[in-house]
């Protein structure tokens, strides 16, 4: 690959990360009552969301973490 495609791949994984953390925050808001409080129909639906978001955080920041290297790496690194 050259620079280039590695400077758009880059960028796509912070793309991506971007649409999982808004994907995480409509969750959020979306269970959340007018009270402000989250509201679940049971205590097993509680935590199948928390480690289904947790999973997905954890691709998110990978993906992010990656995405800025590989885009900086052109800056930093590459570009001579």
């Amino acid at each position: 690959m050259n620079s280039i495609e590695i400077v758009i791949v880059g960028v796509l994984l912070i793309i991506i990360s971007a649409v999982c953390w808004l994907w995480l925050e409509k969750r959020k808001v979306s269970r959340t009552s007018s009270g402000g409080v989250e509201e679940f129909k049971s205590y097993g639906s509680l935590w199948k969301s928390r480690i289904i978001e947790l999973v997905i955080r954890i691709i998110m920041y990978i993906f992010l973490a990656i995405g800025t290297i590989l885009a900086l790496s052109y800056f930093l690194f590459l570009h001579h």
